[in-house]
């Protein structure tokens, strides 16, 4: 599964990560105002066999 990952211009260190680039329509309005204009930052290959951390 490809993942998209974006970060927050107001909150550092907070990141959304989505399988859809650039669709944000899931996400509750409240939370968009929080985070601010999500700002691209990369993409990966999310799988069972790799671990995020």
């Amino acid at each position: 599964m490809r993942c998209y990952v974006y970060r927050s211009p107001r909150k550092k260190e907070t990141y959304l990560f989505l399988s859809r680039r650039d669709d944000f329509s899931d996400l509750p309005a409240a939370l968009l105002e929080v985070f601010g204009e999500p700002q691209f930052s990369f993409a990966f290959d999310l799988s069972s066999e790799r671990s995020l951390v």
